[in-house]
């Protein structure tokens, strides 16, 4: 996300540059650059992949005659697979069901051998308790139905593909870059609004006090605050001498709506407050205009009558 970090910047000081010679006309540009921001955030709610079916985290484990539907995800424990211990571990299998078991254990499988599928051999796991019976397959990592081969109840090395296939990519690739760029042009007219709202000699305390409070109010909490929002999404755990490690498996889907909702209320309530810059400058609320930005027009007169002798 760097260039279009780098070019934000550069295109904000452009604009201001070009529209912005006077405190009106900046603060305006900061208003309007923060409603597109604004109105494109929400975008990110609606461009997002689906959760894999994967049992136990993301859907209920159907072993035949069974039901887990009264089970509050996520949930490993299933009779099929008793015994089985390594609740933090994550090698996921694909079962002839089509859906994703943690790891072949999980799935109930009791033995193992290689198959050629499609010029390669792969391990198969056999006789999964945990999986239903099926006559023939309609997966195995994205190929065809193998008939005759495998059947029954069994599992092949991976996760299983979505179904349909996420086609999300590429909105994101272009919306990403996109909201950057627009969002980082505020970075310049809001430093010169800052300037130009102050006298010269307040100019440094302006300034150093919107450093401090950036950094209080922004880069100190933002880290808890959003640790607490991804970690909040997370279904499976790693462990260590019984001390919780990083994340294995998220619910992408909270994950999602958790994390961009937080941005939108942010950008929203940030929005307010350039509303509020706006109708200071455009209101006189500051009481009276700084001296720096009636001398930059007198000396524009000067300068104007030198040229013309």
């Amino acid at each position: 996300m760097l260039p279009p970090g780098l070019f934000g910047n550069l295109l904000g000081g452009i604009v201001v540059r070009i529209f912005g010679n006077t405190r009106l006309r900046t603060v305006t540009i900061v208003v309007v650059l923060g409603v597109v921001v604004m109105l494109l955030e929400p975008l990110f709610l609606i461009f997002g992949c689906k959760n894999g079916d994967i049992a136990g985290l993301t859907v209920h484990y159907q072993p035949e005659g069974a039901t887990m539907a009264d089970i509050e995800l996520p949930n490993l424990d299933a009779g099929c697979h008793a015994g089985c211990g390594c609740k933090d571990q994550y090698t996921p299998v694909c079962g002839s069901d089509g859906v994703t078991y943690a790891t072949a254990c999980f799935a109930g499988c009791r033995s193992y051998g290689n198959v050629e599928i499609e010029g390669s051999n792969t391990t198969v796991y056999l006789d999964c308790a945990c999986i239903p019976s099926q006559e023939t397959s309609t997966f195995i990592s994205g190929s065809d139905v193998v008939d005759g081969v495998l059947t029954g109840q069994y599992a092949v090395q991976g996760a299983c593909p979505l179904d349909p296939p996420c086609q999300s990519l590429l909105p994101f690739l272009i919306l990403s870059p996109l909201i950057m760029t627009i969002g980082t042009m505020l970075a310049n007219p809001i430093s010169i609004l800052q300037i130009r709202s102050v006298d010269l000699p307040d100019r440094p305390m302006c300034l150093a006090m919107g450093n401090i409070l950036g950094k209080l109010f922004g880069f100190l909490p933002a880290p808890i605050i959003y640790g607490a929002i991804i970690d909040s999404a997370c279904l499976m755990f790693q462990s260590s001498c019984g001390q919780s490690g990083s994340c294995i498996v998220y619910d992408i889907e909270q994950y999602r709506f958790t994390f961009h909702g937080l941005n939108n209320v942010l950008r929203v309530l940030g929005t307010l407050f350039l509303f509020v810059a706006y109708l200071s400058v455009r209101l006189g609320w500051d009481a009276k205009k700084p001296k720096q930005e009636n001398e930059n027009q007198e000396e524009k007169e000067p300068m104007k009558k030198e040229s013309n002798v």
